[in-house]
């Protein structure tokens, strides 16, 4: 079996709860079936009972969740990491630079040669 991912809220939940139970992982399965996550735990209501138990006996990794940076010219989301580009003010997703030029430049699409 594998470690289970966590948001990094969920990790810190996690570890919040091994702390109040002293270690005793069957209370935080408890815990987690009689629905008493609160306050600090309160993310591991997101986590499911089987991914909880991995995540005690296994392991877990944090995954981070990617920065929204905004939406480009053509409406879509710009997460960290991505490639744009900048024209006249506006930011476009390279992966969107067809469509910004032929939707809101006017190029044509062509094959060449024909």
């Amino acid at each position: 079996m594998s470690k289970v991912l966590l948001t990094n809220e969920q990790a810190t939940a996690l570890e919040s709860a091994i702390n109040c139970s002293n270690g005793n992982k069957a209370s935080i399965i408890d815990w987690k079936v009689r629905e008493l996550f609160g306050g600090d735990e309160e993310a591991l209501n997101k986590v499911e009972l089987d991914d909880l138990i991995r995540a005690l006996y296994i392991g877990y990794e944090v995954y981070e969740i990617p920065e929204n940076c905004g939406i480009d010219a053509m409406g879509d989301e710009i997460i960290t990491g991505d490639t744009i580009l900048e024209h006249d003010g506006e930011i476009i997703l390279e992966t969107n630079a067809i469509a910004y030029l032929v939707g809101f430049l006017g190029a044509a699409r062509k094959v060449a040669g024909e």
